[in-house]
């Protein structure tokens, strides 16, 4: 959704999700590491930080701790 809001600009992707193997810790690290690199791209840009949309995607304080 983010990327259609502005198209044209650099939005990260969020990574994927699995349904099978979900629990293995190599899997949750890296997509720990994908989420933590996408949550600091957005943080880079007020716009898409303040944005409806992202705030939609992660709740208020879990998004302040995330990128404190």
């Amino acid at each position: 959704m983010l990327k259609e809001n502005w198209p044209g600009f650099y939005v990260p992707a969020i990574p994927d999700k699995k349904t099978t193997g979900n629990q293995d810790p190599k899997f949750l690290e890296e997509r720990r590491a994908l989420l933590d690199r996408f949550l600091k791209e957005i943080a880079r840009y007020d716009f898409l930080r303040n944005s409806e949309l992202f705030y939609q995607f992660a709740r208020n304080d879990d998004v302040e701790k995330a990128l404190a």
